[in-house]
């Protein structure tokens, strides 16, 4: 190899270092992302949470649940410590008084279908 094409390899390495060191740099000083929340749901910087649901601490939250300590919890349950939880009692404020329940009207049924012989045909 001649003088030349050694120093062009060695400016080709170093510029694909300085690329990965460029790069490195970039995601070791990227902010952080805020919370996700919806709806009156409430979580911290590391959790995620939507309806009325509270998440803390890198926690997953739903519906009216709370959910602690990198946990995940939906419905009406409670999640503590690196736990999953999902639906619970009926929420206080789901509970639907009984003298507000309609019943539902009494279904007819159906008669059952009538079997039917079919001669197959095979016209194109």
């Amino acid at each position: 190899m001649t003088t030349t094409k050694i120093r062009a390899a060695g400016v080709a390495c170093l510029a694909a270092l300085t690329g990965f060191l460029t790069a490195g740099t970039l995601i070791l000083v990227a902010p952080s992302a805020p919370a996700e929340q919806s709806g009156t749901a409430t979580a911290d910087q590391s959790s995620v949470a939507s309806g009325n649901a509270t998440a803390i601490n890198g926690s997953v939250a739903s519906g009216d649940s709370f959910a602690e300590n990198g946990s995940v919890a939906s419905g009406c349950s409670t999640a503590i410590n690196n736990s999953t939880a999902s639906g619970g009692p009926p929420c206080p404020a789901a509970v639907t008084p009984a003298a507000a329940v309609t019943p539902a009207a009494a279904v007819t049924p159906a008669a059952p279908a009538a079997a039917k012989v079919a001669t197959p045909t095979f016209a194109g």
